[in-house]
């Protein structure tokens, strides 16, 4: 939500959150879960790989703006 407020990109925000996922589980000791969610950031950041390219542009529509 940080990132989203920050920046108004809601896929930023995803991409953010998806790539810390495998660090809060391990920080939460929660270490089983440690692969799935480094699978699951993974795939949100190879299905993301359009937005991916508009961020990098400059492109990326933002929370807010009409398209």
């Amino acid at each position: 939500l940080v990132m989203a407020a920050a920046t108004r990109f809601s896929s930023a925000a995803a991409l953010l959150a998806a790539a810390i996922s495998p660090l809060l589980a391990v920080l939460m000791v929660r270490s089983e879960y440690l692969a799935l969610t480094a699978l699951l950031a993974v795939s949100i950041w190879f299905r993301h790989s359009e937005n991916l390219k508009r961020l990098a542009a400059g492109t990326e529509t933002r929370i807010g703006q009409k398209s």
